[in-house]
């Protein structure tokens, strides 16, 4: 009876723990969605890679600070990448296009 109760207390633990891992899932896939959605109108741009910022090492993935001109001022900052985009076999140097937040120029998303 007491290897029942046991059997059953393990079970319901792996699906709590099933459940917390597809809710982080799907939270982060809605984060993802607001912010492409909010940046979906943005100013699109060519900025320049200055510095590389390794995020991970497995695979190794990189993030940005890039330099690009908005309004006739230069802005550097580091972009934020979402669905799928990456700094990945890109280098310091080369240009990539951004959209950049007209109400906020010191933010940028990377779109290429």
């Amino acid at each position: 009876m007491l290897l029942k109760i046991y059997h059953k207390m393990i079970e319901y633990l792996i699906y709590i723990i099933a459940g917390i891992f597809i809710i982080g899932f799907l939270y982060g896939s809605m984060q993802e969605q607001k912010r492409y959605i909010e940046s979906f109108d943005w100013i699109k741009a060519e900025a320049t890679i200055v510095e590389k910022i390794l995020i991970s090492t497995e695979p190794n993935d990189y993030g940005a600070v890039v330099s690009y001109d908005f309004d006739g001022k230069t802005y550097e900052s580091e972009a934020e990448m979402f669905m799928g985009k990456t700094f990945r076999g890109k280098l310091k140097g080369e240009q990539v296009k951004v959209k950049i937040n007209p109400n906020d120029p010191s933010r940028c998303v990377l779109c290429s």
